[in-house]
């Protein structure tokens, strides 16, 4: 299968240009032999390329992916209301107490089998696929059990304009900023915009 890879030359040879393309390439083995066919691109199209990739999936990545986490941190807010909630209403806590002990126990094995199941590609590929739904990058098919999401290619390469690009990016940052970003501690967009573009400086 044909396999996309975005790289840049240096010297005598051609390096991946983010960690997703890094990851699409780990898995042929060394002195793997390979049929390369190269397409020139703009440096337009690699900057768009490097900022969403190479800045913000890779972020959200950073935040998504459950590393040493118990549950997300507007997981905590959630049961913390629920909590307040049943104690304002004079309830007893104790079988809350039990449900969020399972809730737990639930998201450390979720946690787990993501982190253990998951390739570093696959992750930012669902994280990919997951943004684009969200934004609306869809379109309705008719299956036999029902309507479905089918989740639309996106490639920069073929964007017709800069400002095409600027709007899909404000959609996915969007996205972003209200399932992950807004819940890891930023203060505001501005903050994790340049947490995002400063991302493209850690290799």
């Amino acid at each position: 299968m044909a396999l996309a890879v975005w790289m840049q030359r240096q010297g005598d040879g051609f390096f991946p240009a983010e960690e997703i393309d890094r990851q699409c390439l780990s898995s042929y083995q060394d002195n793997q032999p390979v049929l390369i066919e190269i397409s020139k691109v703009t440096q337009r199209d690699m900057d768009r390329h490097r900022k969403y990739w190479g800045g913000l999936v890779k972020l959200v990545a950073q935040h998504w992916e459950p590393k040493n986490k118990l549950v997300l941190k507007y997981e905590r807010s959630v049961l913390n209301q629920m909590i307040d909630f049943v104690t304002n209403q004079g309830q007893p806590t104790d079988a809350l107490s039990v449900v969020i002990d399972a809730f737990i126990g639930y998201r450390v094995k979720q946690a787990q089998a993501l982190h253990i199941e998951h390739s570093a590609k696959e992750v930012l590929e669902s994280i990919h696929e997951w943004i684009k739904e969200e934004a609306g990058y869809f379109d309705l098919v008719v299956t036999p059990t029902g309507v479905k999401r089918k989740v639309r290619s996106i490639s920069f390469a073929k964007m017709p304009s800069q400002e095409a690009f600027e709007e899909f990016y404000s959609k996915a940052f969007d996205v972003a900023w209200r399932y992950v970003l807004v819940n890891v501690g930023y203060k505001s967009q501005e903050e994790a915009q340049e947490m995002a573009l400063r991302m493209l400086s850690m290799r």
